[in-house]
């Protein structure tokens, strides 16, 4: 159950969300390169260029449909837990050591 949710977190992050509204800026590009700045970019070292290359060629990868999926069901166990009274009551039992947490959450 442990491992179901931390996937869930992580596919709730890769999730496209606003969190708030957009800072100033515009459409353009942030920088144009001219002849000049070409040029010096080819002289740079080598970590240099591979910090510029991955800055340019940045991608978000979404999560699947499957994965959100599993997410939302992942995410329901808890709520569901408590709406059902089991988990308060559980977990009582379960720190004196008199029942298993699973068998609680099943």
């Amino acid at each position: 159950m442990g491992l179901r949710l931390v996937e869930a977190l992580r596919t709730l992050q890769r999730m496209p969300m606003r969190s708030g509204p957009r800072a100033f800026g515009n459409s353009w590009p942030a920088y144009a390169w001219d002849w000049a700045d070409l040029l010096a970019q080819e002289e740079a070292d080598e970590q240099q260029k591979q910090s510029d290359a991955q800055a340019q060629n940045r991608t978000r990868l979404l999560p699947s449909s499957v994965g959100i999926m599993r997410m939302e069901t992942a995410m329901v166990w808890p709520a569901r837990g408590l709406t059902l009274g089991r988990l308060g009551a559980g977990t009582d039992a379960a720190k004196a050591g008199r029942i298993n947490f699973r068998s609680v959450l099943s």
